[in-house]
C-alpha cells in the first residue's frame, strides 16, 4: 500500500484499539476523550519520524538538495511522489525511507535540513521527550494507575509543551521571513495546515488536563 494509506491504517488501528479497550475497561467515553486519544495516537507516530529526523539529518540534507536541483520550479512534486510511494516489508522499518517526510517538508522550510536551526531541534526534542509521557497518558486515561489529578499534571505539562512549541515554531518561521520562499497556498498547506493539529488538539488537551487537576476525577472523559 502507499504511504498515505499505510499511515492512515496504522493511525486508525492505534486509535481504534485504544478506544475499544477504553470502553471495555471503563464502559464509556466522551468526545473529549476521543479527540485527545486521536492526537496521542498521531503524536506517537510522529515521534518515530522525529527520531528519524535526528538519526538521518545528513541524508535528509542530501535529499533536500537533490530535490531542489531536480525540481527547481515544482516543490510539490517530490511530496506527491513520496506520499504515493509504496510502503513495503523492506522499507517499513527503514529510517532512510521515513526520513523523506523531512526531506520533502524541508523544501518549504529549510530548517529541517539543518540541525543548527530551531525547527530541527524542536521536533527532535518532541520525538525523544514526549513519547514516554504520551504513553503514560495513553494508558493512564484508561487504567487509572495514578490519581486523576496526577495524570492531569503530566497531561498539563505535555499539552502545554505541544501548544507552546507549535506557536514558537510559527513565530520563528515567519519572523525570519521563510514564508517568502513559498507561495501563499504552500504556506497554508504545509506550514499552517500540517502544524495546526498540534496547536488545536493541544488546546483541547489543556482543557482536559485542567479539569483532571481541578476535579480530581475522570468525568471529562465520561467516566
Amino acid at each position: 500500500m502507499n504511504f498515505m494509506t499505510f499511515v492512515g491504517v496504522v493511525l486508525v488501528a492505534i486509535f481504534g484499539a485504544s478506544v475499544w479497550n477504553h470502553h471495555q475497561v471503563t464502559g464509556n467515553f466522551s468526545v473529549v476523550y476521543l479527540l485527545v486519544m486521536f492526537f496521542l495516537s498521531l503524536n506517537m507516530i510522529i515521534c518515530l519520524w522525529e527520531m528519524c529526523l535526528f538519526a538521518r539529518i545528513d541524508l535528509i540534507a542530501q535529499k533536500n538538495e537533490a530535490y531542489r536541483k531536480r525540481f527547481p520550479n515544482d516543490k510539490n512534486q517530490p511530496v506527491l511522489d513520496f506520499v504515493t510511494s509504496k510502503v513495503t516489508l523492506s522499507n517499513v522499518l527503514s529510517p532512510d525511507y521515513w526520513c523523506d517526510v523531512w526531506a520533502t517538508y524541508s523544501l518549504f522550510d529549510g530548517s529541517y535540513a539543518d540541525k543548527r536551526t530551531l525547527g530541527f531541534n524542536l521536533d527532535v526534542g518532541n520525538g525523544f521527550w514526549t513519547l514516554i509521557p504520551c504513553l503514560i497518558l495513553h494508558f493512564g486515561f484508561t487504567y487509572h494507575f495514578l490519581p486523576a489529578n496526577v495524570i492531569g499534571i503530566v497531561a498539563l505539562c505535555f499539552f502545554y509543551q505541544v501548544t507552546y512549541c507549535t506557536g514558537l515554531y510559527w513565530f520563528a518561521f515567519f519572523n525570519v521571513g521563510r514564508q517568502h520562499q513559498n507561495s501563499s497556498a504552500e504556506n497554508l498547506i504545509y506550514i499552517w495546515g500540517t502544524n495546526c493539529p498540534w496547536f488545536i488538539f493541544g488546546l483541547i488537551g489543556l482543557y482536559a488536563s485542567v479539569r483532571l487537576v481541578l476535579e480530581n476525577s475522570w468525568a471529562v472523559f465520561g467516566n
